[in-house]
């Protein structure tokens, strides 16, 4: 039956992936900046929709 099982591995693809550039450091700064952000946002979708700053997106 051709039910879509298949006991056969998948093949690998033609073209490997690029693996990524590694992570660049970042600074406490911008550590405590972004986390400061993410507080805020998350602070911000506890409220009421109707009391919500639409100024704070969750990116």
């Amino acid at each position: 039956m051709k039910c879509g099982w298949s006991d056969k591995p998948r093949q690998t693809a033609a073209h490997p992936q690029k693996s990524a550039p590694p992570p660049r450091d970042l600074t406490p700064d911008e550590i405590h900046k972004i986390l400061s952000q993410a507080a805020a946002v998350s602070l911000n979708n506890m409220k009421p929709k109707s009391k919500q700053d639409p100024t704070l997106k969750d990116e």
